[in-house]
C-alpha cells in the first residue's frame, strides 16, 4: 500500500468518525483530545497545502476508494471543496462498488447512473436500502435493470420526484404502475426507448401519477398518439413523429 493511500485513510476516517472510546478519567481525555486537536489541525495545514492537481489528484485521491473520498470530503469545508474539485477534474471515474457508494452516502438526493450497464437489480436494492432521501435517479441505458429492482427501489425511496430510463429496455407496464404509485411526488418520467410501454402505460400515469407534469415517450412504438392525445391537456409530452400510431387517423385534406 502506498504511504499516501495509508495517510489518507487514516486521517479521513478518524475525522469522519463521530464515535469515541470513553475514558475513566475526564482531565486526561480533554488532555488527549487538545493533543489531538493541535496535531489535527497541523496535519490538515500540512495536507492541503499540497498542490492540488499536481500532487494530491495526480498522486493521492487517484488510489482512494470513493467511500474514502467521501470520507474525506466530510472533513471540512475545504477539503470538500478539494474532493469536488477533483471529481470535476476526473474523466473517468469507478463507481462499479454501488454498495461501497450508498453506504458511504446514505443523505444522497441525487444519483446519475446514466450509462452504467454494469448496473443490476442488485445495485438498484443496495441503493434502495441505503439511500431513503433520493428525490432524482438517472438510470438511462442502464438496460440490465428489470421491474423488480425497479419495485425494491420505488417502495423504499417514496420521496423520488425525478426518474430518467431512457432506453431501460426490460421495463414494463408493471414497473410504470410501481412508480406511479409509490412515489406520490413524481413530476418527471423519461421512459424514451423503452419498446415494450404500450397505451396502458399512459393510462396508469393518468390514473395515479397525479402529480406527473413532464413525460417522455420518444420511440416507445407501442405507445399510440391517441393515447398521447388524451393527456396533452394535464401533462408535457414529447411525441415523436416514428411513434406508431394504431387508433389515432389524423385528418387529410385534399386540394382538388
Amino acid at each position: 500500500m502506498r504511504w499516501e493511500e495509508a495517510l489518507i485513510k487514516v486521517f479521513s476516517k478518524s475525522m469522519a468518525s463521530t464515535d469515541s472510546a470513553d475514558n475513566s478519567s475526564h482531565d486526561c481525555n480533554k488532555e488527549q483530545n487538545d493533543q489531538t486537536d493541535d496535531c489535527t489541525e497541523k496535519f490538515c495545514h500540512t495536507l492541503l497545502d499540497l498542490p492540488w492537481q499536481d500532487v494530491l489528484w495526480t498522486k493521492v485521491l487517484p488510489y482512494l476508494s470513493i467511500s474514502d473520498c467521501f470520507y474525506l470530503r466530510q472533513v471540512n469545508k475545504e477539503y470538500k471543496k478539494m474532493i469536488d474539485d477533483y471529481f470535476i477534474s476526473c474523466s473517468k471515474l469507478d463507481l462499479t462498488d454501488v454498495a461501497d457508494l450508498s453506504a458511504s452516502c446514505r443523505q444522497l438526493t441525487y444519483l446519475n447512473l446514466s450509462g452504467c450497464t454494469w448496473l443490476h437489480n442488485v445495485g438498484l436494492v443496495t441503493i434502495a436500502y441505503k439511500c431513503y432521501f433520493l428525490e432524482f435517479l438517472n438510470i438511462n441505458n442502464c438496460s440490465n435493470v428489470t421491474d423488480e429492482g425497479i419495485r425494491t427501489l420505488v417502495f423504499h425511496c417514496q420521496k423520488m420526484t425525478t426518474i430518467k430510463c431512457k432506453n431501460v429496455y426490460q421495463l414494463t407496464n408493471y414497473g410504470v404502475e410501481l412508480m406511479v404509485k409509490a412515489c406520490p411526488m413524481m413530476t418527471k418520467l423519461d421512459l424514451r426507448g423503452c419498446y415494450r410501454l404500450t397505451d396502458r402505460c399512459i393510462k396508469l400515469i393518468l390514473e395515479h401519477g397525479w402529480n406527473v407534469r413532464e413525460l417522455k415517450v420518444k420511440n416507445c412504438q407501442s405507445i399510440s398518439e391517441q393515447s398521447l392525445f388524451d393527456i396533452k391537456d394535464k401533462i408535457k409530452v414529447d411525441v415523436n413523429s416514428n411513434t406508431s400510431s394504431k387508433n389515432y387517423f389524423p385528418k387529410v385534406f385534399l386540394q382538388l
